[in-house]
């Protein structure tokens, strides 16, 4: 019953640790599969708000070509950019459009400003070129500081007609700060949102930072313009920020000069701007799940550690019962038939009866001891044993019982009363099963670099040994004193022990012991 109870705990404790396995699988896909789901969700969102921004800002440019074409148009119609009657018009439309200037050209690119003065020659200037050349009627360049330029510009030009014909060109210029008010107002899927327009080379044209002066309470959060600086930065090295894990971006295409809007947002703010906080909710519910089996598997730990220390405590308490069994089972039948044996010689011949009680004292006091303390003996102790064993029995047999001893060593240690019932079944059941003619039993040591091998053979009837081991295994036939001092030679000394018999020929037992190390360094020198 116990252990069916032992085999019971531990399968439950496998069929624990297989549910906790399988729990442990599908929170981590659940985890996996939930951040897969959240981000492309996240990325969806953004890129749908990166396309609503950059038609946001194409519409905001439109305006401003068509305002320069309005002003064309009244040029077309009589103003006049160096005319000082109509200079607070001219004024006027610079305040207005906050604008750092504004001028005319001749076709010859030779400009003059609202305030009417000079300018020096545009007829280089690409702004100017492709107008006057007719390639395009409407451009847009963005200026880099130079030396009569203080800070970075966005520069506009428009074609100017007179009677239908081209005859010059319109510009003007802003800052990019004021270009920012106008290009970087948030539309209402970008709010919270970190924004970049970049040139097809990697060339940031501007952004929204926490130093924009359109930025309100819908400006991007102080975590978006971080990581927006941060991706900036990267830019002017010549690197785009790899985003991955920190937070998203997404692209758009402007309909000007093939530029790019770049919208970011970190993983914070992304979340709430498009409420996937029930992703949040799943990824914690997931680690707690996760949480719950580390649990469960430290307590299935416990769980199997106490029932091995159980067993192995079982296993300690069954070896010390079968080794008192193996050590009692030797005892009776041969105790008492030497007892009686002996009483039958004293009165014939005191003296022989005198070494019998010796080797008998002898044997006896080795199965006492063996009763009470199981450590090892030497070869020799256990020889001096058997040697007393076969004494006694060679009252009964006589002549007809042979043994021969050929030992190369006995300074090794042996378990006691272990090779008496290899010998014991030689002699009772090889050698006395022949009658008359008797046999002998040879017992051999034989010393190897690893290990001992003793031999116990005889030339006795022998028997059909697998045979006798499915009749031990049936229980019609009783083998504990041979099984008993296999089981202790192998658990204690680590030791092999082979059986071979034949009918007619006789029995042979053979038992490797495996030598210890320092056995082995003393050989190893020897040789």
């Amino acid at each position: 019953m116990k252990g069916k109870k032992r085999c019971y705990s531990r399968q439950a404790v496998w069929v624990l640790l297989a549910l906790l396995l399988v729990l442990v699988v599908v929170a981590v896909a659940l985890l996996v599969g939930t951040e897969w789901a959240q981000r492309k969700q996240i990325n969806r969102e953004l890129q749908a708000a990166t396309d609503s921004q950059a038609e946001y800002i194409d519409q905001k440019l439109a305006e401003i070509f068509d305002n320069m074409r309005s002003v064309e148009i009244c040029m077309e119609n009589g103003l006049e950019i160096d005319s000082e009657s109509e200079a607070d018009i001219w004024n006027a439309i610079v305040c207005m459009n906050r604008l750092c200037t504004i001028a005319y050209s001749d076709l010859e690119g030779n400009p003059v400003s609202f305030r009417g003065e000079r300018m020096q020659s545009i007829a280089d200037r690409h702004y100017f070129s492709v107008i006057a050349s007719g390639e395009a009627t409407e451009c847009m360049e963005l200026l880099t500081t130079t030396k009569y330029v203080s800070e970075p510009r966005m520069l506009f030009s428009v074609p100017v007609y007179e009677d239908g014909s081209l005859c010059g060109v319109l510009f003007e210029s802003k800052t990019i700060a004021a270009m920012e008010d106008t290009l970087m107002g948030l539309t209402g899927t970008g709010k919270g949102l970190g924004i970049a327009i970049v040139t097809p080379d990697d060339t940031l044209v501007m952004k929204n930072d926490r130093d924009s002066c359109c930025l309100q309470e819908d400006g991007p959060s102080e975590c978006c313009c971080e990581l927006l600086d941060d991706w900036c930065d990267d830019l002017t090295g010549g690197t785009r920020l790899d985003l991955t894990g920190s937070g998203y971006s997404a692209t758009a295409k402007l309909s000007y000069n093939d530029w790019s809007v770049v919208c970011i947002a970190d993983r914070k703010t992304a979340e709430v701007l498009y409420g996937i906080e029930h992703y949040n909710l799943l990824k914690l519910g997931v680690l707690l799940t996760l949480l719950m089996a580390g649990v469960l598997l430290y307590i299935i730990y416990l769980l199997s550690a106490k029932i091995r220390r159980k067993e192995a405590q079982l296993a300690e308490t069954l070896a010390v019962s079968r080794m008192k069994i193996a050590a009692s089972q030797m005892q009776p039948h041969f105790l008492y038939n030497a007892l009686s044996s002996i009483r039958e010689v004293v009165r014939e011949n005191p003296d022989y009866a005198s070494d019998l009680i010796y080797d008998f004292t002898v044997h006896l006091r080795a199965c006492i001891r063996s009763m009470t303390d199981d450590s090892l003996i030497t070869m020799e102790q256990e020889l001096e044993n058997i040697r007393a064993y076969i004494g006694i029995e060679k009252m009964r047999f006589g002549e007809k019982l042979r043994v021969q001893y050929a030992l190369e060593s006995t300074d090794f240690q042996v378990i006691p009363l272990g090779l008496q019932p290899f010998v014991e079944n030689s002699v009772r059941h090889g050698i006395y099963e022949r009658g008359a003619s008797g046999g002998t039993v040879s017992i051999t040591e034989t010393e190897h670099e690893a290990y001992h091998e003793i031999c116990i053979r005889d030339d006795g009837v022998g028997f059909d040994y697998e045979q006798v081991r499915r009749e031990v295994a049936n229980g019609t036939r009783d083998a504990a004193g041979i099984q008993n001092s296999v089981y202790r030679f192998e658990t204690m000394l680590q030791a092999k022990v082979e059986i071979d018999s034949c009918p007619g020929i006789g029995t042979g037992v053979t038992i490797r012991i495996p030598k210890t190390a320092e056995e082995t360094d003393n050989t190893r020198r020897s040789e």
